[in-house]
């Protein structure tokens, strides 16, 4: 704040020293979030470890869509990340975003999904908040892999808000880390998009068009990015999404495909800094 002039610290202060907006843990305590009727989740379960990209709707209860949408989306103020690409961020180490519903969630799925989720717990999440004025400038996220084994992604903005029904969902490609060259830093840069990675329509896995209560699932090394997000302006039209990452990837680049027979010491040298660039992605995410 030093550095600004004194009557814009004067109304930055303001903000800084403003009360957080949150929610007791306890409050979501033996409440369900996922709603179990929306799917057989042990076919869900095998589809997802068949490879698939697993798209199902109504995946939240009514109550715990309306905590992220209302409560957490609108009226929480843990949103202050702003990030390059034009949208807003909350996240849950940088902005004390810790909302019981996450939690509760996270719980659900294990006890739905226990072959998955026992394996692979809860390692980070965030909401990100688009504007639709300024992410028509960015086009939303550009193409890029979280260091994750398991890649959870949902809407809750009501469908009212989205003017085109095709898209503002999430684009995923047939691409994953290890297949191109590069560090995993490289897959998260504001700088690199489809043309960089010489993505085209022929590497397209899986369009998914914007629905709320929809929530994408798919191996998180996979690379991903938004679709064109085509919104009404307004605070409460924003396109509000939810990611929750789940495991390392190193658990998901198996030993094996690296052919470590006979003692390869080279491949067992590549698969450590695999695993230590991971790592590293993970707390640059968390502190970007």
């Amino acid at each position: 704040q030093e550095h600004l002039a004194p009557a814009l610290r004067a109304r930055v202060a303001l903000h800084l020293r403003a009360r957080l907006n949150q929610h007791p843990f306890a409050e979501w305590h033996g409440r369900r979030a996922l709603n179990l009727a929306c799917a057989d989740w042990q076919d869900v379960e095998n589809r997802y470890l068949r490879g698939e990209v697993v798209v199902l709707d109504e995946f939240l209860v009514a109550e715990a869509l309306e905590e992220l949408y209302r409560v957490e989306g609108l009226e929480a103020t843990d949103w202050n990340s702003v990030k390059g690409g034009g949208y807003l961020g909350a996240m849950y180490r940088e902005d004390g975003f810790a909302p019981p519903v996450i939690a509760q969630l996270a719980n659900d799925l294990e006890q739905a999904m226990p072959r998955l989720f026992r394996a692979h717990s809860l390692l980070m999440f965030w909401g990100f908040k688009h504007d639709t004025t300024l992410t028509r400038q960015y086009q939303g996220i550009k193409p890029h892999a979280d260091a994750a084994a398991v890649n959870l992604n949902f809407w809750v903005t009501p469908d009212e808000y989205n003017l085109n029904s095709t898209n503002g969902g999430l684009v995923i490609y047939n691409r994953s880390l290890g297949q191109q060259d590069g560090n995993f830093y490289d897959y998260n840069s504001l700088a690199v998009g489809a043309d960089e990675f010489g993505l085209g329509e022929e590497d397209i896995l899986a369009r998914v068009p914007y629905r709320q209560n929809r929530v994408v699932m798919f191996t998180s090394s996979y690379l991903h990015a938004t679709d064109r997000v085509e919104f009404k302006p307004g605070f409460q039209a924003c396109r509000i999404n939810y990611t929750l990452l789940f495991g390392y990837v190193e658990a998901i680049r198996c030993w094996k495909s690296h052919k470590l027979e006979g003692g390869d010491r080279a491949a067992a040298a590549r698969h450590r800094h695999d695993a230590l660039e991971a790592r590293r992605l993970v707390e640059r995410q968390m502190a970007s």
